[in-house]
């Protein structure tokens, strides 16, 4: 799962709106709605949103096993057209 897939699923779970977590950063709902379009946040961008979402970011080795839920976050790829 992308990253901005992985923030949209976790807005939904948490019954919140784009508005909501801008509220929470102090920032617009267009500059959180652009961090979802682009889906390539700065490290600590992505820590505050998901700190606004009550979720922290944490590397675990690959062979193991993740927390029920949790998202295993992929990077965007970029396709050559």
């Amino acid at each position: 799962m992308n990253v901005s897939d992985a923030l949209r699923a976790i807005i939904a779970s948490k019954g919140v709106t784009q508005a909501t977590v801008a509220e929470k950063l102090g920032v617009s709902q267009p500059a959180v709605a652009s961090v979802l379009s682009v889906g390539n946040p700065q490290t600590r961008v992505l820590c505050s949103m998901l700190n606004s979402l009550d979720y922290r970011l944490v590397a675990v080795p690959k062979d193991a096993e993740l927390p029920e839920g949790s998202y295993e976050l992929e990077a965007k790829t970029h396709s050559s057209a």
